[in-house]
């Protein structure tokens, strides 16, 4: 019969109780190294439990680990077990299975093995029950007495059951003796005058180093994974530790409670270990409790400074100049990020709980366009300008995403899976590196399943890895980039235009509404449709379309993607103005790219001590001609490599190995005509 637990305790432990009623033995996993709340105090998980088995109705609990041997949690579960052996009642029958195969060297193994545990059951002199084997020789007698309600407690049982201990000397043995106990039913009169069965607890950190039939699908067994705390588990331990944080002054009652509910949302995912760790933070980083989400971003980031509220204020109000020196002829997407900065800066949000838990990064954005006109180059400059590093950004290639198990890979394979202990390449860089840019590259490419996760990321602005620890993207900037629409922007495209009331703004209006719907956005009957040839008076060419026209064709490309094919409209409305349209590359821009291109060069032979001049505009002439005669369908890319690698680095490469100009030597590359080979001569000296 089941008693309905009245005092304040975690609230798992009712329906563990319900368990227990079912006489089911527990496989306990999880949170089980935390402080745990029984009868309105927190008390080790070691303690507490023991005393949930004495409420529920147990006589005798005892406890057995690798280190201790058997614990107890009171003197007369001691005695009783004492006794038992004292009396000798640990003789057991042994299971036969060794002596049945005794002709093979395994079945020899286990017979010896079996012998010796039976020479400890059967010796006169009580058992020192230190070893996996002197436990098996007495738990089963404990487990089958009939004169009081007995929970044996096994912890570490992955270091005794699970596959890690499956090269130990009597693994096959222990097996055999823990299905044996699982199988039987025993009962014993328990504290409430009522039949109990006696019970086995397996303790385990990792739950899937068992063996499966230990914990799945066991009629007999319930698997139960002790969880974290809840927000009122988490409310009651903070009433009673922030008066032990840091303070400047009291606290009066009113902000003594705005304290403890903003820690209480703010603390949620962490142990109550972890929540007590918040008041030595407080204490080193002079931090008040009331100022609760610098506490708990200090306690986990474990940072001093926050580099987003640290962004000069001049840096920010020239953000586009400074983008735009490393991102030419993308002016949309560069004031997207701009703008961002921004927010992000001051901090104005729709927030209805500035304490929640759930942070979206600083900035989500789904940059979509043409190869190489300058997506990834972007988000590099983001992280230089932010972070004052390049290296904070990581760009994952999603085309090695594209297996059914690939998201494991982001979070780590889970408890019992081969990888599990090295977690997820995602969650590891973002808890060692949380104020970084995440680049997710080619997201197209990518298996729909790991579409969840970045649900996860854009909604809640975290991910758990199989390990239990959760990764706050909170400080990071997460950039999806696509080539969709590319390879089809060569064909006609749907013009639609509207009475100026019904635009909307770019990325969002009927495109999102539509989509969401999962069909084409719908028109108006204000609406006029043209197809446009994109191509117009040359065959093949896109340079002549507007970037207006460019924008509808890769939306329309994106919408049809996520609501059609990918069959996750939802990702639209969460990505709204996120979506970033990068331009074609066109002409009037190729002069700046090949200057800039032509400093970096002129730049690395400097360090070598070689003063090298281009003469621009020659080479200007050429990679525009070049460009112009074979389309711009690689970007920006082909102007770096091959053209300007062949035409200028290589030649100057093997010019210096065959002249070994002096340092300091003035060199001049160009020439007169309109375009290769360029001639590489040396200058006098006008010093």
């Amino acid at each position: 019969m089941s008693v309905p637990i009245r005092q304040p305790v975690a609230n798992w432990f009712a329906r563990l109780n319900h368990e227990v009623c079912r006489g089911r033995h527990l496989v306990l996993h999880g949170n089980i190294d935390d402080l745990v709340l029984w009868d309105d105090e927190f008390a080790r998980f070691d303690t507490a439990f023991p005393r949930f088995l004495a409420w529920a109705g147990y006589a005798v609990t005892t406890c057995y680990d690798m280190v201790d041997g058997l614990t107890y949690p009171d003197d007369g579960s001691r005695s009783f077990v004492d006794a038992r052996l004292d009396n000798g009642a640990a003789s057991l029958p042994a299971p036969t299975a060794a002596e049945a195969n005794a002709d093979t060297a395994r079945g020899r193994r286990l017979s010896a093995a079996e012998q010796r545990l039976r020479e400890r059951a059967n010796s006169t002199t009580p058992p020192a029950v230190r070893t996996p084997a002197d436990l098996l020789a007495v738990t089963r007698s404990l487990l089958v007495q009939g004169d009081r309600a007995c929970a044996v407690i096994i912890d570490q049982a992955d270091l005794i059951f699970g596959r890690e201990a499956a090269t130990e000397e009597g693994y096959q043995l222990n097996l055999a003796w823990l299905r044996k106990v699982l199988a039987e039913e025993h009962y014993a009169p328990g504290t409430r005058n009522t039949l109990m069965r006696n019970i086995l607890i397996l303790l385990s950190k990792r739950v899937g180093t068992l063996p499966d039939w230990v914990h799945l699908g066991h009629p007999h067994v319930a698997a139960f994974e002790i969880p974290l705390p809840n927000p009122a588990e988490r409310r009651i331990f903070l009433r009673g530790a922030i008066d032990g944080y840091y303070h400047e002054g009291p606290l009066d009652p009113s902000r003594h409670r705005a304290a403890v509910e903003s820690l209480t949302s703010l603390t949620d995912g962490m142990t109550v270990r972890d929540i007590a760790a918040l008041g030595a933070t407080s204490h080193l980083a002079r931090i008040t409790p009331t100022a609760a989400r610098r506490l708990v971003m200090r306690h986990r980031l474990g940072v001093r400074e926050d580099p987003w509220e640290q962004l000069d204020r001049n840096k920010i109000l020239n953000a586009e100049t400074i983008l735009r020196e490393r991102v030419m002829g993308q002016d949309a997407a560069v004031r997207a990020v701009a703008d961002m900065l921004v927010d992000a800066r001051v901090g104005i949000d729709f927030v209805s709980d500035p304490d929640g838990p759930g942070s979206r990064p600083k900035g989500v954005f789904f940059f979509v366009g043409p190869t190489g006109v300058g997506k990834t180059e972007l988000a590099k400059a983001i992280a230089q300008l932010v972070f004052d590093d390049e290296t904070a950004m990581r760009r994952f290639d999603m085309s090695e995403f594209s297996q059914d198990h690939s998201s494991e890979r982001l979070t780590g394979a889970p408890p019992g899976y081969i990888g599990h202990e090295n977690g997820g390449a995602l969650t590891n860089w973002i808890i060692e590196r949380p104020f970084s840019v995440v680049l997710f590259d080619e997201i197209e490419k990518a298996n729909p399943r790991i579409f969840d996760k970045f649900l996860q990321i854009i909604d809640d602005g975290r991910l758990t890895d199989g390990q239990g620890r959760t990764a706050h993207f909170s400080q990071s900037v997460v950039i999806f980039t696509s080539n969709l629409g590319a390879d089809t922007l060569h064909r006609p495209v749907p013009v639609v235009t509207a009475p100026p009331v019904a635009r909307s703004l770019p990325g969002q209006g009927s495109l999102v509404r539509g989509a969401l719907a999962g069909r084409p956005p719908a028109r108006s009957t204000d609406e006029q449709v043209t197809v446009e040839s994109p191509t117009r008076e040359s065959a093949g060419s896109v340079s002549r379309l507007s970037y207006d026209e460019v924008r509808r064709h890769f939306e329309r490309a994106v919408a049809d993607y996520m609501s059609t094919q990918l069959g996750r409209p939802e990702l639209l409305g969460r990505l709204g103005g996120g979506i970033v349209v990068f331009d074609i590359l066109r002409v009037e821009v190729i002069g700046s790219i090949v200057a800039k291109f032509l400093s970096q060069l002129a730049a690395s032979a400097a360090r070598r001590g070689y003063r090298v001049t281009f003469d621009q505009k020659s080479i200007t002439e050429a990679v525009t001609a070049e460009l112009t005669r074979d389309g711009t369908g690689l970007g920006a890319r082909q102007i770096k490599n091959p053209l300007l690698e062949q035409w200028l680095r290589h030649p100057l490469n093997r010019w210096i190995i065959e002249h070994s100009p002096a340092p300091e030597t003035r060199i001049r590359v160009g020439n007169g005509s309109a375009g290769p080979p360029f001639v590489i001569e040396v200058l006098p000296d006008v010093s």
